[in-house]
């Protein structure tokens, strides 16, 4: 049985957090029907483990960062002819509610792999530490801050020219 105190609390990090959850799925996935996908696993998981999670911020972001590089490469594999024109009709992308991003930026966040978009938005998105991106992608922190060094290098002169 579920204490008041414990659906409280759950209740207290979805309306914390779910604008997150949501925000990092939608610009990982490019795609707002799957990101509202990842938001109700995220929490439905999180709800089955909170008891377990020390850092529900932490938390939640790895398993939304996750969640939604799996999903997007699942739903790319099953829908390669079925592309969705939304994601190329918007001129504008939003990274947080104060951020936006012209439509020359977008298109090359488009082009790159999810895992390359993830690193980017939480690097110059959210400010998450490269040793932060490491574990909860589980690659090397060199590995992190080379791609990120690569990316924003390529960036900078795609924008140039």
């Amino acid at each position: 049985m579920i204490s008041t105190s414990d659906l409280t609390h759950f209740n207290d990090c979805y309306e914390k957090y779910s604008k997150l959850v949501f925000s990092l799925a939608h610009h990982i996935s490019l795609n707002q029907q799957l990101a509202e996908e990842v938001v109700q696993d995220t929490f439905l998981t999180f709800f089955e483990k909170y008891k377990e999670v020390k850092n529900p911020k932490y938390w939640l972001t790895k398993v939304a960062v996750n969640l939604s590089i799996n999903i997007y490469n699942k739903s790319k594999r099953r829908s390669a002819i079925d592309v969705d024109l939304n994601q190329f009709k918007t001129q504008y992308i939003t990274i947080t509610t104060e951020i936006s991003i012209k439509l020359e930026l977008k298109e090359i966040l488009e082009q790159l792999n999810p895992q390359q978009r993830s690193l980017l938005i939480l690097k110059y998105g959210y400010n998450y530490k490269y040793s932060e991106m490491s574990e909860m992608l589980e690659i090397p922190e060199g590995t992190v801050k080379s791609i990120i060094s690569r990316l924003s290098q390529d960036i900078e002169n795609k924008r140039e020219v």
